[in-house]
């Protein structure tokens, strides 16, 4: 079965940033640590292609031991079952990988404790397919969060001035001092007026009476 270096096939995948995320909350939950913490015992870190390619292979998309330790095994001197106990607290996970041995998509070597697994060409097609099938829902998501550009405004029609408006004066807004008052007189008026009312109120006074003789007697 023809073999791909397993250099030249994680260079062409694209790191899905959640899958790395996901790793690192499930072994912050097991043994306290991240990605970021990788230790010592468990090897070299595998890369965020490698974590990546091990999730899309894998039927529930979980990133469990089971893909973590796939993973593991494409460093270039694989891992053994005391490192991912080591990084994830977690005992024998073959089944995910034997699985895609199955397939046809990976050829695994054993020896000395370690497992080594490689790329095969239609492992390598398989993974093109599968990343392009996870991918696809997220940029058709980000299509769809991005806003819809907003139609221009129509220019609203310029409307008849009311009778209102015509009037003046009898506008809604004379309260706020921009129209006088419909019952409020000018001050020239309201002077006139009060002349007429002193007239009046003066016509209005008795004239005093005069004593007659009798009275005065």
């Amino acid at each position: 079965m023809t073999t791909i270096n397993n250099v030249d096939v994680l260079r062409t995948v694209t790191v899905n940033q959640a899958v790395v995320d996901g790793f690192s909350s499930g072994m912050k939950a097991k043994v306290g640590h991240t990605l970021k913490q990788w230790p010592k015992a468990a090897g070299e870190r595998p890369t965020d292609e490698m974590l990546t390619a091990a999730v899309a292979f894998s039927t529930q998309r979980k990133c469990g031991p089971e893909s973590l330790f796939l993973a593991m095994q494409m460093r270039p001197n694989g891992a053994s079952l005391a490192e991912l106990a080591a990084a994830y607290n977690a005992g024998p996970a073959h089944n995910h990988t034997r699985d895609c041995e199955r397939a046809g998509y990976l050829v695994r070597s054993k020896g000395g404790g370690r497992f080594l697994v490689t790329f095969t060409l239609k492992g390598q097609k398989a993974l093109e397919k599968l990343l392009t099938a996870t991918a696809a829902p997220a940029e058709a998501t980000k299509a769809a969060d991005k806003p819809k550009p907003k139609k221009a405004a129509k220019v609203a029609a310029d409307k008849k001035p009311t009778s209102d408006a015509v009037k003046g004066n009898h506008t809604k807004g004379w309260h706020k001092g921009k129209k006088a008052k419909p019952d409020e007189l000018s001050p020239d008026m309201m002077k006139a007026v009060e002349a007429e009312l002193a007239e009046r109120n003066a016509e209005l006074v008795p004239e005093p009476v005069q004593p007659t003789d009798q009275q005065q007697a």
